[in-house]
């Protein structure tokens, strides 16, 4: 009886000891299985005509600054190069700034360094967007007059520039200002896990890198 006590105890030991190694594999595979749903929600938006340059995870980003950076785990050897869109499944993220051999520098679209052609999605109403450093982004109309927007105003890239393809969402208006509104980001690089590197739209030459 006492070596059928202590062969259970060792059983029971046993179980609990299965019983944990199952619960980690379940876990492990719920994240794969979010992981698929987030990748083929991504891999939805991908135009078949022109396919993304890459698909890569976002590894790191500022929080404390008041410049706002991304990380990108690809590089010049997955075929990112500077001023590549980056895009996740619900809206843009910002663009390559610099490049590395297997990592990528995004500037994000909340950097006050950030200015993007963007216009109104029901009806075309002309503006730029400008990061404000807080995760929001500042809309100023380039038509000069009444300001026609309200709360709940979708923008999307409007292509000028020839940087953005036309219609990735942007931002939605949360309140006026007198020259344009203050918005939310739609695309929230905390949020995407993973993300696509779309080719440049029209390859204009850059002006700000063009000689005087």
């Amino acid at each position: 009886r006492i070596g059928d006590y202590f062969d259970a105890a060792n059983k029971n030991a046993a179980m609990r000891r299965e019983l944990i190694v199952a619960r980690t594999q379940q876990v492990r595979l719920q994240a794969l299985a979010q992981e698929n749903r987030r990748l083929k929600a991504l891999l939805g938006i991908v135009d078949p005509a022109v396919p993304p340059v890459a698909v890569a995870r976002i590894v790191g980003s500022t929080s404390a600054s008041t410049r706002r950076f991304a990380t990108l785990g690809a590089g010049t050897r997955q075929g990112v190069g500077a001023r590549m869109p980056v895009r996740s499944a619900t809206g843009l993220i910002g663009r390559v700034l610099e490049v590395g051999p297997n990592t990528a520098r995004v500037l994000l679209v909340t950097d006050p360094e950030n200015v993007v052609p963007v216009r109104r999605a029901s009806d075309g109403v002309a503006a730029f967007s400008q990061g404000r450093a807080d995760g929001r982004l500042t809309l100023k109309l380039i038509n000069m007059g009444i300001n026609p927007l309200k709360k709940g105003d979708v923008f999307v890239t409007s292509g000028a520039g020839g940087l953005y393809r036309p219609g990735i969402p942007v931002a939605v208006v949360e309140s006026r200002t007198r020259d344009g509104a203050i918005a939310r980001i739609v695309g929230d690089p905390a949020a995407a896990e993973f993300v696509l590197v779309d080719p440049v739209f029209q390859n204009l030459p850059d002006p700000v890198a063009a000689p005087s």
